[in-house]
């Protein structure tokens, strides 16, 4: 039996991505920066010999095109828990936990964000193996992204002097200065928070009870009410009553031992066209592009377009998306404009 369960929460709906990521696709289904989707790469990254079927945790919505992503890159799920309504990642852990302890105590869960990305699969097992000593001592281990720069757009998680590869986590910071990031990039001490936890499921299960027992109840609930088809298992009405929290202000921020791995993985979010710009190859020039699209005299841009021919001209540090019938121009360093732009649309329109 394979050592590690890969579970991919697919929940979110990735609407700084607006327009190629929209309520009916959001981001996790669609090929953003591959010739898969962001669902069918983390299945590959944690696809080798030492994984076994993904546990997947989605929304009612997305179950069918999450399956078929799944069966059609070669991952049939091990399960499917689907919600019933939206309440963060917490009450999703928590649920796979759930799960895993009734179905397969034995495992190692390895959890992360389907609409992350992983460039380096080698790198990302090899972390995963070196958390096994804190993970068999009963500990959640995270494996903090190893930060490449003093970035402003992550949480940070502050570690003790590493021992052997697993540190102790002191704090969880949030989202930084720039300034400020820079102190955390040269003191050596910091981690990116990607959102990658190995655990047995009954250590994260305890964790829940003691620090979100409200959490826990819901979806243990949940689970008891659930309509079983296949792998698809349809979490009952109780999970609504979970709190719509992230599991790191529910239970992780809380909890006084736990343990981090540097995982130098080439890891993103993919969280802002910012970041796919980051993340893409891109000409000497600066400029990156997706799609059928010509580019004249222009320098740190992106294109994207998922079908009809876009030509820029002129241009310099901006996002130039054509998809789903939508067309975004935008600065590349404003995320927050975007946001700020769709809160205006219709919903019609998002």
């Amino acid at each position: 039996m394979a050592r590690y369960t890969p579970v991919l929460i697919a929940g979110g709906s990735g609407s700084r991505l607006w327009p190629l990521s929209r309520r009916e696709r959001p981001k996790q289904f669609q090929p953003i920066l591959e010739d898969v989707s962001l669902l069918q790469a983390a299945a590959q990254v944690l696809g080798g010999e030492a994984f076994g079927p993904p546990l997947l945790v989605t929304g009612a919505e997305h179950v069918d095109l999450a399956r078929g992503q799944l069966e059609a890159a070669g991952f049939p799920p091990l399960a499917i828990l689907v919600e019933p309504a939206p309440r963060g990642t917490a009450p999703a852990l928590a649920a796979a936990a759930a799960w895993l302890s009734a179905a397969h105590p034995a495992t190692v869960a390895v959890a992360m964000n389907a609409d992350n990305r992983i460039a380096d699969a080698p790198a990302l097992l090899a972390a995963v193996e070196a958390a096994g000593p804190g993970v068999d001592a009963g500990k959640v281990v995270l494996l903090g992204a190893t930060p490449t720069e003093p970035s402003d757009a992550y949480g940070y998680l502050r570690t003790a002097p590493a021992e052997g590869a697993l540190r102790r986590i002191l704090s969880f910071e949030e989202k930084p200065s720039r300034a400020t990031a820079q102190t955390y990039l040269d003191s050596g001490d910091y981690l990116w928070n990607a959102g990658i936890y190995a655990f047995r499921p009954q250590a994260l299960a305890a964790l829940a009870a003691q620090h979100a027992p409200q959490v826990l109840a819901a979806v243990e609930a949940a689970l008891a009410q659930a309509r079983v088809d296949g792998p698809v298992v349809r979490l009952g009405a109780a999970f609504a009553e979970a709190p719509n929290i992230a599991v790191d202000y529910a239970i992780f921020e809380k909890a006084q031992d736990l343990m981090a791995v540097a995982a130098d993985v080439g890891w993103s979010d993919v969280g802002s066209w910012a970041a796919v710009w980051q993340s893409a190859d891109r000409d000497p020039a600066g400029n990156a592009v997706r799609g059928p699209a010509q580019l004249s005299d222009a320098k740190g841009s992106l294109v994207f377009s998922d079908g009809p021919p876009v030509l820029v001209a002129g241009i310099e540090d901006l996002v130039v998306v054509a998809a789903g019938g939508r067309v975004l121009v935008a600065r590349r360093d404003d995320p927050d404009g975007l946001r700020r732009a769709l809160a205006t649309l219709p919903d019609a329109a998002r």
